[in-house]
């Protein structure tokens, strides 16, 4: 998918991974969050060789496999590549039964008493506001050109991913050559909590809507607490994966939380996670990597149709190709709108579209130690498949895993 200016991420982070099912002529779909520092190898392994075989025949409802997978990791604990493991598959599963029967997420979940039609969305489509997620840029210049591209593409709010030495100097460039458009500051938990109080101090004059995981580590509540009792309004989640965290949060003072469902444990466990929300009576801003694909904005757009909490989603600021994917969105206004058509509402066309499976490291430079330099390829070898059922169907379900691509 070609788009301008390339970003530092570009080559090492377009990387996808997904969870495919099939039943007869319907497919579902997942994508598992692939992140700076997880070897994709490695996720790949654990769905196709560890949770295919668990899953394998059994009668089950996506919220069925989703505990029978928890189970199954929970030894290796219930975050990181486990969790995002699962992710995908449970997507996968929730999409498939949505398209078997012909509903969308929110019809669904419409039958456990979620709202039919919640925020914005109507019987029709789905509406929600969603703001550009820009990834990381070698120049500040660039990333003002992108910030244009946004805008011009219907975008009302970006947030920015630069490294924390650049971070205050291209918010500064930016703002003086967008005064009207709303901006977050996303700071990958690279400052110290006596550095980040400097370090937002000096942005805050520039209108920020959020400073976004500013400390190292994520999980680190007291120095959130103390930078949230200073005025500075926080967003944090997407490192967090079970509802204990996302409670901490919360009562650390954070703005905004960030459940990924590409990451979190899927539909199931995002759920979860949207009744601290509500409980708190905090709102979501639900997270979607830079260079995430179409699939993990689906999902999250589906369920923006019934999570009253969701009050705006994280989107890729570049267009995804028709070639790749049905149903895409138009964002005007900072507001995305797609029809709501079965299960998370697009179909993939993977089979009009050329691609290759391949490794890679994936770079993130702001932790000393982690950060990649090597580069490798190879062909992955064959699918593995899992066979699920759901109790409205007599027929067996094939689950096939398409675990790593690289689009050209």
């Amino acid at each position: 998918m070609p788009r301008s200016p390339p970003s530092q991420w570009d080559e090492s982070w377009s990387v996808q991974l997904y969870s495919l099912a099939e039943s007869g002529n319907s497919k579902g779909i997942g994508e598992s969050l692939l992140a700076g520092g997880i070897p994709p190898e490695v996720i790949q392994w654990l769905i196709n060789r560890f949770l295919s075989p668990r899953l394998t025949g059994k009668d089950l409802e996506p919220r069925e496999a989703n505990e029978l997978m928890m189970k199954a990791v929970f030894s290796a604990g219930l975050s990181g590549i486990s969790m995002i493991g699962v992710s995908g598959v449970d997507v996968a599963i929730w999409d498939l039964k949505g398209k078997m029967l012909g509903k969308h997420i929110s019809e669904l979940l419409a039958s456990e008493g979620y709202p039919l039609n919640g925020g914005e969305s109507t019987a029709e489509e789905i509406r929600v506001p969603v703001y550009a997620s820009l990834p990381r840029f070698a120049h500040c210049q660039a990333l003002i050109e992108a910030v244009g591209r946004a805008e011009k593409a219907g975008f009302n709010m970006v947030k920015l991913h630069q490294s924390p030495a650049s971070s205050l100097r291209c918010l500064k460039e930016v703002r003086e050559a967008f005064p009207k458009i709303r901006i977050a500051v996303d700071l990958n938990c690279g400052f110290s909590e006596v550095k980040a109080e400097q370090e937002l101090s000096a942005m805050s004059s520039y209108g920020v809507e959020w400073f976004e995981e500013p400390i190292w580590p994520p999980d680190d509540y007291s120095g959130l607490r103390h930078l949230a009792c200073m005025g500075f309004p926080l967003a944090a989640g997407e490192d967090e994966y079970r509802p204990l965290g996302f409670e901490r949060l919360c009562e650390a003072g954070v703005k905004y939380l960030q459940p990924d469902v590409s990451k979190v444990g899927g539909i199931t466990r995002f759920l979860e996670v949207s009744k601290v929300a509500e409980d708190y009576g905090v709102p979501l801003a639900a997270h979607v990597r830079p260079h995430a694909s179409y699939v993990n904005a689906a999902a999250t757009l589906a369920l923006s149709g019934s999570v009253r909490q969701i009050s705006m989603v994280e989107f890729p600021y570049f267009p995804f190709s028709p070639r790749l994917f049905t149903n895409l969105p138009t964002v005007s206004n900072g507001v995305a709108s797609v029809k709501k058509l079965p299960g998370i509402g697009t179909e993939f066309l993977l089979a009009d579209y050329a691609y290759s499976e391949q490794q890679r490291a994936l770079d993130f430079a702001d932790l000393d130690g982690l950060n990649f330099s090597g580069r490798r390829e190879k062909s992955l070898g064959a699918w593995s498949k899992l066979l699920v059922c759901f109790r409205s169907s007599r027929s067996s379900c094939p689950l096939r895993f398409l675990s790593l691509f690289r689009f050209s």
